[in-house]
C-alpha cells in the first residue's frame, strides 16, 4: 500500500523519477518500475515506488494499441512547483 510519509505534510522537499513498461494486460513487469533519479530521502523515493506497485495491475490498454507494452515515466515534486511544461 501506497503511504505518504508524513514528513512530506511537514514540508520535507524532493522529486522522483519513475521508469514504468506497462503491459497490455495492465500489468507491470518485475523489476518496475525503475528509478530514474531519487531525492535521495529513502521515505520519499519508497513512496514513489510503492504507488506504483499498489497500483499494479492498471487498466488494461485499449484494444485499438497493437503494442506489447506502453513506456511511462512518473515524475514526483513532493513540496516543489513542477516547471511548466
Amino acid at each position: 500500500e501506497a503511504v505518504m510519509p508524513p514528513s512530506v505534510s511537514l514540508g520535507e522537499q524532493g522529486v522522483v523519477s519513475l521508469h514504468v513498461k506497462i503491459m497490455r494486460d495492465g500489468s507491470v513487469p518485475d523489476p518496475e518500475p525503475v528509478m530514474l533519479y531519487g531525492s535521495g530521502k529513502e521515505p520519499l523515493d519508497r513512496a514513489a515506488v510503492s504507488s506504483i506497485r499498489a497500483s499494479n495491475p492498471f487498466p488494461p490498454l485499449p484494444a485499438q494499441f497493437k503494442g506489447p507494452y506502453i513506456e511511462v515515466r512518473y515524475t514526483y515534486y513532493y513540496n516543489i512547483q513542477p516547471p511548466n511544461q
